[in-house]
């Protein structure tokens, strides 16, 4: 480097000291003295050059919650000193690590409104590597930051309005919801239930399409142990199953690499009757939900059990307008051997009505496909034998109103005929 040049260098670090830091001390718009007193002292040393400047900087930038300047004039200083982002404190965090993990509100006051400025300038100065977003993807306590802000939303949401303003700026991708297991995260942190619902809202898929460690993600939520600091495993299940069932009816039945369902681990967990407190305490707000008609079709060994807790879900209808006995009916034959109240105590009305998805009466359900019963269908019709009268006279009727349209429309072509003449 030439005279020319090393004077040019100093002059313009000179000039971005001038027009940004001196303006924040004298119009009082970084509440901070420590950090314009190392400038100063820097300055009169004989010592200023551009990695010293950057380093007082960024130990600015480490007490951003303490001294909480306005977001733009954080954008200032960072465009004017992008080297300062690089730097480590002593505990080898970096200034944006350093306000996602220690942002928690202290009166009032909160850093996690700085993260996207920081990481923005990150990425434009290409800071810390290709593809890691201005520092949000470095790992800090095996978590990257977008992982912390959606297992850490402080009571007050700093957290949930942070990862909102990432999403903003396009720092926040609906993909990294299943690539960094993000309603994994929110589920089981110590937040509130805004950003798991946030999240699901965005990408419902997510539910069934997130994986952690090769395991779905409603089997990890009760699998591994959950770190300090966020809530228990029974607390995170419930937290899924309440707002994930609204939109995957099957989530609970569906299977691991194990072949085990998640209705299964949570009997293996927390054992039936903790399970089925959980299950009741969550399904009774979701009326809706027919919990009988997909363990009839999923884990028919459990019917029983479920009877004894959502006995007010015997007569709910699916959503293709079927009752629970009707889905029964079209199950195996052994399923029928081993609950033959399903049609034993059909009343008359229940044993003519056709199955909505099947348009089968009961004896024909029971009869139809490979595994049919043709003795069980036998039985239903000598309970009650004039379903085939019903039959017969619907039949009949039928038969009767085709041919009075045939008729009618015979009769009315004649009378156009004659009209034409």
């Amino acid at each position: 480097m030439t005279v020319k040049e090393a004077v040019e260098k100093h002059e313009n670090l000179i000039s971005r000291i001038k027009t940004v830091i001196v303006p924040l001390q004298t119009r009082k718009l970084w509440n901070d003295d420590r950090f314009f007193y190392e400038v100063e002292d820097l300055m009169t040393s004989g010592n200023l050059c551009e990695e010293g400047i950057s380093d007082i900087v960024a130990n600015a930038l480490f007490y951003l919650k303490t001294s909480q300047p306005e977001v733009e004039h954080v954008k200032k200083l960072v465009k004017a000193f992008p080297e300062a982002l690089e730097y480590r404190n002593f505990a080898g965090l970096l200034p944006i690590e350093y306000l996602t993990i220690y942002s928690r509100e202290e009166s009032g006051k909160y850093g996690s409104k700085y993260i996207s400025t920081l990481a923005l300038e990150g990425i434009k100065h290409n800071f810390d590597g290709e593809n890691m977003r201005g520092g949000l993807l470095c790992e800090s306590f095996g978590v990257n930051m977008i992982q912390r802000l959606s297992m850490f939303c402080t009571v007050h949401n700093h957290y949930f309005i942070a990862l909102k303003d990432l999403r903003y700026h396009e720092l926040l991708m609906r993909k990294d919801i299943v690539d960094y297991s993000l309603l994994f995260f929110s589920c089981i942190g110590m937040s509130s239930r805004l950003p798991f619902q946030y999240l699901i809202k965005w990408h419902p898929e997510a539910l069934v399409k997130t994986s952690v460690r090769g395991v779905p993600l409603v089997h990890a939520i009760m699998k591994y142990k959950h770190r300090e600091g966020t809530q228990s495993r029974r607390e995170s299940f419930k937290r899924f199953l309440k707002y994930s069932l609204p939109y995957f009816k099957h989530l609970l039945f569906l299977k691991d690499n194990e072949n085990r369902t998640a209705l299964k681990q949570a009997f293996d967990r927390f054992g039936k009757t903790e399970t089925m407190a959980i299950l009741r305490e969550v399904i009774e707000e979701e009326a809706a939900y027919p919990i009988l008609h997909l363990v009839i079709i999923h884990q028919p060994k459990y019917y029983n059990l479920f009877l004894q807790w959502f006995p007010y879900m015997y007569h709910l209808r699916d959503e293709n307008g079927r009752t629970a006995t009707q889905v029964m009916l079209s199950m195996n034959r052994d399923f029928l051997q081993e609950n033959p109240t399903c049609w034993v105590n059909q009343s008359t009305d229940q044993l003519e009505e056709k199955d909505p998805k099947t348009t089968l009466r009961p004896f024909a359900s029971v009869a139809y496909g490979m595994l049919g019963d043709l003795d069980l269908s036998y039985q239903i019709l000598r309970k009650h034998p004039s379903v085939i009268d019903v039959i017969l006279e619907q039949r009949d009727n039928a038969a009767d109103a085709s041919n009075e349209r045939k008729r009618n429309a015979g009769e009315n072509l004649e009378h156009d005929k004659k009209k034409k003449k």
